[in-house]
């Protein structure tokens, strides 16, 4: 009898650790948080890492790709994306309180409309409600003369502003952040 039992508890345990493993352990999309400091102003991104492994990014729906153009993604992996400010800023040239937001886009082939919601769910992996949408804007695409393997969100000091870069695969946009 203690034989199965201690059988049972091996085969469970087995079990559980197969599970944790790739989510909390060693996780395909990495968890990344990318941190800005300036005087009053401090800005987070929280952010999963998903990778390219191969795989065709952005695209039109019948080339099978993982994002096709003109649908929802919650930019990242996981859970949703989330930028926080703790001072009311100019996020590309409008005004926008402090607080929390989830961020995600729809890419486009020339561009990728931004989108910010003040309703912050568990895994965004349905479109938030849009009517917490506090910002809404199309944001050129610029191209990478290599590839990016994972996703890159970071922030980086420019002059007097701060630019929030978001990279992938083979494109990448830059949003222009001001303090008031």
């Amino acid at each position: 009898m203690k034989k199965v039992i201690i059988g049972i508890f091996i085969i469970l345990t087995a079990g559980l650790l197969y599970i944790i493993y790739p989510i909390w352990i060693n996780p395909k999309s990495p968890k990344q948080i990318d941190v800005y400091k300036f005087q009053e102003l401090n800005i987070e991104v929280s952010y999963s890492r998903p990778s390219k492994r191969g795989r065709l990014i952005f695209g039109k729906e019948d080339q099978k790709p993982l994002l096709p153009y003109g649908k929802y993604w919650r930019l990242g992996a996981n859970a949703p994306t989330t930028i926080t400010f703790s001072e009311d800023v100019k996020f590309a040239s409008k005004y926008l309180k402090q607080g929390k937001y989830c961020m995600y886009v729809t890419p486009y082939e020339k561009y990728w409309k931004l989108t910010l919601n003040s309703q912050i769910n568990s895994s965004s992996y349905e479109r938030p409600d849009p009517s917490f949408d506090v910002f809404t804007q199309d944001i050129n695409l610029n191209y990478n003369s290599q590839s990016v393997e994972k996703l890159k969100i970071s922030l980086k000091n420019n002059h007097s502003d701060i630019d929030l870069f978001i990279e992938w695969d083979n494109v990448f946009i830059v949003i222009p952040i001001q303090l008031n």
